[in-house]
């Protein structure tokens, strides 16, 4: 194949993506060669392989199926393109080199400063991994100087506090071989024709990156001259691009050039410079890249990705909060009480836009949520909760839902297995509790595994309580380390609860009898359950077993056989499900095939091992419905630079894009060079390039206001910034006919009247404005809102709702129950709470204790003052 070389840049990766399916369509000399495209993110990946389908259809049914393309990413195309076909074969991948350091930091503390005082040895051998594994790709030059025998950098020597790392480096050199950035650079210049076409397939595609390292640059250069190759890079300001190809970067030192400050737009100056270092390497490099030009929509959002785009400055007006009155909707920021208004607010807001826009389907939407492990337990009951037209029979009239699937790495989306492992860990580690054990056992791979059901869960769970366990295996449990109990102390233990179950199917008797072995039978066992007293018993000498094991710390080998054996005895999954297990199995494989080898003489903690777990498994998600017609809920790391009509960032506070992952170690932070990585001014770009990626509009959730008291809470940095932007177009464009407000100011309760159409007293609300009618869709936070508004002695509002119509009065309860005259007596918060708020009470049972009590409540004494009068008058 005929090297060629086509470089293009646009706005937004919607722009590009007709060029790539161009290159696609036209077929390679060998069929059966595949496509390689490079993609940033996994959810770039997705998208292209849903978009392409509907691109590459000759028939236009949008039925097509993507085949034979290859989708790889960043650091996979570095080591194919040097000759490595798998990051596992490579000894200097994260994985395999952290276990090769912990294995020489063992044997030789004194190479890492500190090593010896490390709580988790495992931790700190990852975390030179990851410098290790950084130097080799954004300065390569730096490992392939030390490979030389030369302590520096290649532009400065190294600082005293620094030089550790050469020796250390050394010393993994001598036993693993070559580093990864040593091969980069002694293939620079040197690749093989032939060897480039076996690794790359001869037609190469680079689609949706937005920042590119000088190694990076260097090595698309040389390909260009060995094969077929595409560049699609999405870039914020197309205008800027030939004076960013003319800069003189000098010596590359961040420091000596901000390319930021030559911005007029605000934006830009804040959030582009990891993108502008970028194009400054890529369009020298490459200087016929070709720009493509958008039309953007002449809405407020539209003339803000047009200021962008053209560089345009944009003044801050002194009436900023005026102006902000005057928005379109294209923009939105609601201020609300805490992460669940904002998901309830997102959710309604959403619901109408759909409602609106008849060509707008759940799959057109994206929403960002930057701290995805708070809000991802709310998204599903929240933004997903299904409405029912009447409130009291769910069969009658229309339902609304809207279609929710969080596609990232979070708790809410891991597998069965990888939830029960993670309870494991958590009871082991947390002394046994009653609490954190009942969760265990709940799970449906250990309720399969030991045959216990629902019903025989909910008899366990009584029985314990009643046996009143609290923590730990037995006295001897108790006895150890860093408990110190005194021996003998085994009441509340699980081993004398399962005592006590045995003893009670062998002595039958409806009173407490101690047996022989001193134990005194539990008497409420029916014949039914003496299977379900094995299952228990079973489960708890396995949880037993694992907890001695956990006691002290252990070699890599020990801890693979025994998780291997433990994930078979402990955990079942359906046929279907079995490569849930697989993936767990593979994770104990992989520390008997790399760390029993590797790091052989070092000894892991049960910490150690908890967390490695965690890690290894957080990777490991359930099915999701990601092809589905859905909303599609993420990361901004996933879903970076992803095109959507609708763009929503759900929980943009002050604590959100703030990225601390500097590390004081890192030699690259002494003296940054131009397109080097750094966390927080990609994060910023990708917030760029986030706002140029909508096409219909932005919305956004924030804490406006605290939740306890209700003041008024300052916005996010980046908000601001982002909010004065607007507010510059807003001046200096044209007057809006039908204005709506930018800043929308939520009530602390979604039942509060004003989400209805009432017009608050002080009007600080001001989601009346943001549209017309209703504002949430919940039928229930209607009913209760029409009684608040009929006993404040409001005038009734007409509740008007987008989607379907029906009259919330239908639902006005006048009958009343002799059951529900006796609670208004009785009990009158907790019929408030069930018939006015729609808020169902947990039912008055014994909860469960982890605690050990030291005295007998009141209770407790009546109990053991009958027992023994009874006792007595037995001739005890």
């Amino acid at each position: 194949m005929t090297p060629s070389t086509q470089v293009f840049s646009a706005q937004s990766a919607q722009q590009l993506l007709p060029l790539l399916a161009e290159r696609l369509r036209a077929p390679l000399a060998d069929p059966f060669m595949p496509d390689i495209v490079v993609v940033p993110t996994a959810g770039t990946r997705d998208w292209l392989i849903e978009q392409l389908g509907h691109q590459l259809d000759p028939n236009g049914t949008g039925e097509a199926i993507l085949t034979n393309v290859h989708f790889w990413f960043p650091n996979e195309f570095n080591l194919h393109a040097i000759g490595t076909e798998r990051a596992a074969d490579d000894p200097w991948s994260v994985k395999r080199l952290r276990w090769t350091l912990l294995g020489l930091l063992t044997a030789n503390p004194s190479l890492a400063p500190g090593f010896s005082d490390a709580k988790s040895p495992l931790a700190t051998a990852q975390r030179i991994a990851e410098l290790f594994d950084r130097y080799s790709v954004y300065r390569p030059e730096m490992p392939a100087t030390w490979g030389v025998g030369t302590e520096a950098d290649p532009l400065a020597p190294l600082r005293p506090d620094k030089q550790w790392q050469y020796a250390l480096w050394h010393a993994v050199h001598n036993v693993i071989g070559v580093s990864t950035g040593e091969r980069f650079i002694a293939a620079r210049g040197h690749l093989e024709p032939a060897a480039v076409q076996r690794a790359l397939h001869g037609r190469l595609s680079i689609f949706g990156l937005d920042a590119y390292s000088p190694a990076k640059v260097s090595l698309l250069a040389e390909l260009s001259t060995l094969l077929d190759l595409a560049v699609y890079t999405v870039f914020p300001t197309s205008d800027r691009i030939a004076d960013l190809r003319s800069v003189d970067l000098g010596d590359q030192l961040r420091s000596h050039l901000d390319l930021a400050n030559d911005m007029h737009n605000p934006l830009l100056r804040s959030w582009s410079r990891a993108g502008l270092e970028s194009m400054a390497l890529l369009s020298r490099a490459f200087p016929k890249m070709q720009t493509l030009e958008a039309v953007a929509a002449p809405t407020v959002l539209g003339r803000l990705q047009q200021s962008i785009a053209h560089d345009e400055p944009l003044a801050i007006p002194p009436h900023k909060k005026s102006v902000l009155e005057n928005g379109d909707g294209s923009f939105e920021v609601h201020l609300c009480h805490g992460p669940t208004r904002q998901v309830e607010v997102l959710r309604d807001a959403l619901l109408h836009r759909l409602a609106a826009d008849p060509t707008l389907h759940p799959r057109d939407i994206i929403v960002i949520c930057p701290d995805i492990e708070t809000y991802a337990p709310l998204v599903g009951p929240v933004m997903g909760a299904e409405f029912h037209e009447s409130v009291e029979n769910e069969a009658v009239g229309a339902r609304l839902q809207l279609p929710i699937a969080i596609i990232d790495k979070t708790t809410s989306t891991s597998t069965q297995v990888a939830d029960a492992i993670a309870a494991l860990f958590d009871a082991v580690g947390n002394r046994l509790e009653l609490s954190k054990v009942l969760e265990l056992l709940a799970l449906e791979p250990v309720r399969r595994k030991f045959k216990i059901n629902e019903d025989g869960f909910a008899t366990v769970e009584r029985w314990l309580t009643d046996l009143q366990v609290h923590w730990g295996i037995d006295d001897t449990y108790r006895a150890a380390a860093p408990w110190n109990y005194p021996a003998g102390i085994e009441a509340g233990t699980w081993r004398i609860a399962i005592d006590r179950l045995i003893n009670g199917i062998l002595v039958q008797s409806p009173e407490d009898r101690e047996t022989l072995t001193g134990v005194v039978g539990y008497d409420d066992i029916g014949g039914s359950s003496i299977d379900l007293v094995g299952n228990l018993a079973s489960f708890v000498d396995e949880l037993s077993e694992f907890t001695t094991f956990c006691s002290e710390p252990r070699f890599a080998s020990e801890w693979a056989a025994t998780l291997e054996a433990l994930l078979s005895a402990m955990f079942e999954v359906p046929f279907e499900d079995r490569n849930q297990l697989a993936d767990a199995l593979d994770v104990a494989r992989e520390l008997r095939l790399h760390a029993a080898t590797s790091a052989e003489s070092a000894q892991l903690g049960f910490r150690e091992i908890s967390a490695l777990f965690a890690e290894e498994l957080d990777g490991i998600r359930s099915r999701s419905k990601v092809w589905g017609d859905v909303v599609r809920v993420a990361s901004l790391s996933r879903l970076r630079g992803v095109p959507a009509r609708i763009v929503a960032i759900l929980g943009f506070d002050d604590r959100a894009f703030t990225s601390g992952r500097g590390n004081g170690d890192d030699i690259l932070l002494d003296a940054p060079r131009i397109a080097e990585r750094d966390f927080h001014a990609e994060e910023r770009l990708g917030l760029l390039n986030l706002l140029s990626a909508a096409s219909d509009a932005v919305l956004v959730t924030c804490n406006g206001f605290d939740v306890t008291n209700n003041k008024e809470l300052p916005m996010a940095v980046p908000l601001a910034e982002l909010t004065d932007a607007i507010a510059g177009v807003i001046a200096a464009g044209p007057e809006v006919s039908a204005p709506k407000p930018v800043l929308i100011r939520h009530a602390r309760q979604l039942t509060d009247p004003v989400n209805f159409g009432v017009v608050s007293q002080n009007e600080s609300k001001n989601v009346v404005k943001a549209v017309d009618g209703a504002f949430t869709f919940d039928p229930v936070a209607a009913v209760v809102a029409r009684r608040i508004i009929d006993v404040a002695g409001e005038q009734p509002v007409e509740m008007v709702w987008p989607d379907y119509e029906w009259d919330p009065t239908e639902f006005d309860r006048s009958s009343l129950s002799i059951e529900n005259l006796v609670k208004a007596i009785k009990k009158p918060a907790e019929l408030y709470l069930r018939e006015r708020m729609q808020i169902s009470l947990p039912s008055e049972e014994r909860s469960s204790d982890d605690q050990i009590g030291l005295w007998p409540d009141k209770r407790e004494y009546s109990i053991i003052g009958s027992d023994l009068v009874r006792a007595k008058r037995a001739g005890a």
